[in-house]
């Protein structure tokens, strides 16, 4: 017999997705020591959310100051695992990506995600939160890119901050909350929000 699949501590009491918060955030991004090679990102290519801080790694040209390890895309009730073949850990030769979350916190219980920051001096997860890590890649990070590029100009962040809050919230985790909600008709206005983010971002 088939699993019921559950959202866990993620289903609201009517049934609907509601993401649980990062446990590691930056509030300060010219706090975080910057250093090359201090840091490892951990990333899954089939998370959108981790995907987006592979890109901006690139375009930055911060592959030497910032290695990065893969996930396998497929993953058990595990979670995200190093199955070998490009999906390895080469710097504790973890057999899964929980095992960071439980170094940072031994009584860590969430769900564990990506992408993941990793500071190889303290032993510990610096962040886990996609849009701190694209933001601390493109300001506090400039200085080590190959090709720095200007993505948070400072007079455009009200902008920025104010378009990166409705495309999270009609668009990104839109999706999310649409596909994971029960198909009743309290619920349907989910997909009716991201079709309206959607046609917003036209």
């Amino acid at each position: 017999m088939a699993e019921t699949f559950s959202l866990g501590r993620e289903s609201g009491d009517d049934g609907s997705f509601r993401r649980q918060e990062s446990r590691w955030r930056l509030t300060r991004f010219d706090d975080v020591p910057v250093h090359e090679g201090r840091y490892h990102l951990y990333v899954a290519r089939a998370c959108p959310w981790a995907h987006r801080t592979i890109i901006v790694r690139e375009l930055m040209g911060l592959q030497d100051a910032v290695d990065v390890s893969f996930v396998d895309p497929i993953r058990d009730d595990r979670g995200w695992g190093f199955t070998g073949d490009g999906y390895e850990d080469p710097l504790h030769g973890w057999r899964f990506l929980s095992e960071a979350y439980f170094a940072t916190d031994p009584g860590y219980e969430d769900r564990v995600s990506v992408p993941v920051l990793w500071d190889k001096e303290q032993h510990a997860i610096v962040c886990n939160e996609s849009a701190d890590i694209i933001r601390l890649f493109a300001t506090a990070f400039a200085p080590l890119a190959s090709h720095p590029v200007e993505l948070c100009p400072v007079a455009l962040l009200p902008e920025i901050d104010a378009l990166n809050e409705w495309t999270y919230d009609g668009l990104n985790d839109g999706v999310y909350k649409a596909g994971f909600s029960p198909p009743s008709g309290r619920l349907r206005g989910r997909g009716a929000r991201c079709l309206r983010g959607a046609r917003r971002a036209r």
